[in-house]
């Protein structure tokens, strides 16, 4: 997987108040106090466009062939749940980078890093990989499209004061023919 490739998942997400979660082995849904917060069918997003939670992308980075499966488990203590500077941890825009992800899961970690809950556990298999097509690959009229869109891309992140995204997808521009 690279950074651009569409990856597809399927996604489950569990909390707990009562427990942490990774440290059960056999114990039943109903004693954990282990509820589900939300079942995803197909969960698809771009690599490296922070769309989903970076614990999202790191679990799905270890993920190589279709079918294969990983769980993460986050705890109170994650340094992943502290909110994204300039932001009043309450406010629509912590995690605006979770697009793809429901009310309900961010609501979770929410919960989680308030110690309102013990952990929150992401199941994921993957579905699939479409690779990113490459630069080298496009013909003159798709790299001038390409780089369009990359520029306007960084155009938006940077009026979000999203400067490292902005940056990302300036870079984009300057190295397409590298």
């Amino acid at each position: 997987q690279s950074v651009g490739d569409v990856i597809r998942v399927k996604l489950s997400v569990w909390k707990s108040e009562k427990c942490d979660l990774s440290s059960l082995s056999s114990v039943s849904d109903g004693d954990s106090g282990k509820v589900l917060v939300e079942q995803v069918g197909e969960l698809a997003f771009v690599k490296g466009d922070e769309t989903v939670h970076p614990i999202i992308e790191r679990l799905v980075s270890n993920l190589e062939q279709v079918g294969q499966r990983a769980t993460f488990f986050v705890r109170d203590s994650c340094s992943e749940l502290v909110p994204v500077p300039g932001n009043e941890f309450e406010s629509d825009k912590v995690y605006s980078y979770m697009t793809q992800l429901s009310d309900n899961v961010k609501l979770a970690l929410k919960q989680l890093a308030r110690g309102e809950l013990k952990s929150v556990q992401f199941d994921m298999e993957l579905l699939g990989v479409q690779r990113a097509p490459q630069c080298e690959e496009f013909s003159p009229e798709q790299l001038i499209e390409y780089c369009e869109r990359k520029k306007n891309e960084g155009n938006e992140f940077f009026k979000a004061c999203r400067l490292g995204m902005a940056i990302k997808r300036y870079n984009d521009v300057v190295y397409a023919r590298d």
